[in-house]
């Protein structure tokens, strides 16, 4: 699901840092970090923010269960 859910953002424009993590960080550009932290809370689903001069446009994205990436 890791691998999936990278390609499905990297064809949705977003950017995405490399990790071997069970977590990605990634950001879809000209969409700040807390906008989309707050749509997807809306939406029932929870990513971390760190709102600091460097990481403010990106969100932490745990890697869960295949049907949990595909919500997202």
């Amino acid at each position: 699901s890791r691998s999936e859910l990278i390609a499905q953002l990297l064809a949705g424009g977003w950017q995405v840092f490399p990790s071997s993590a069970n977590f990605i960080f990634a950001g879809s550009p000209g969409t700040s970090g807390q906008r989309i932290a707050s749509q997807l809370r809306d939406a029932g689903i929870l990513v971390r923010h760190f709102p600091g001069p460097r990481t403010e446009p990106f969100v932490r994205i745990t890697i869960g269960a295949t049907a949990e990436c595909l919500a997202l």
